[in-house]
């Protein structure tokens, strides 16, 4: 009896303990940016296609409504929000948008053979410039159109911008 007790006693306490690397970290919808937090709330995502050895999409985030307008030659948004990310994604391969660590790459670098974001541009209400994106990486997770977007991102006058998006993008 003593036996078993001792075997019981040591099966609950293995219960109960568990191993720091099996928690998970929650990712919580927000967006720090010169000392505020913003909240995002909604999502385009557009379906550039294929270019050379990859797949484009063209992502924008807001905290309100935001549309996409077709531009002439390039894809412009329109939102009348707080803040708003606009950003053009590529990953690598030619069948479809692949989820992935995306590197900051300006538009006159030569195509890497890697997944990278380019054009990268954010404004927000109290700043009355648009930002551009100078160096930084974007983790994109998750299924269309549910995507979970991971920001640690340098702009204009080496502001920082970090935190995430989490929601359903609209695809277009």
């Amino acid at each position: 009896m003593k036996d078993l007790l001792s075997f019981v006693l040591i099966l609950v306490i293995g219960v109960f303990s568990s191993c720091g690397s099996d928690d998970t970290e929650e990712i919580i919808n927000e967006i720090l940016f010169d000392g505020k937090t913003l909240v995002g709330e909604n999502g385009v995502a557009v379906d550039v296609g294929s270019s050379e050895n990859h797949y484009e999409f063209t992502f924008a985030i807001s905290d309100g409504d935001i549309n996409h307008v077709s531009g002439s030659g390039s894809i412009q948004f329109s939102t009348s929000a707080e803040f708003y990310l606009l950003f053009g994604a590529a990953s690598l391969g030619t069948n479809q948008f692949n989820t992935g660590t995306f590197q900051f790459k300006s538009v006159i670098d030569a195509v890497p053979d890697d997944n990278f974001f380019f054009s990268g541009s954010f404004k927000e209400g109290g700043n009355s410039q648009t930002l551009n994106v100078t160096d930084g990486t974007i983790t994109i997770s998750g299924t269309s159109p549910n995507y979970t977007l991971q920001f640690d991102l340098t702009l204009t006058g080496d502001k920082k911008l970090t935190g995430a998006f989490v929601g359903t993008f609209t695809l277009e």
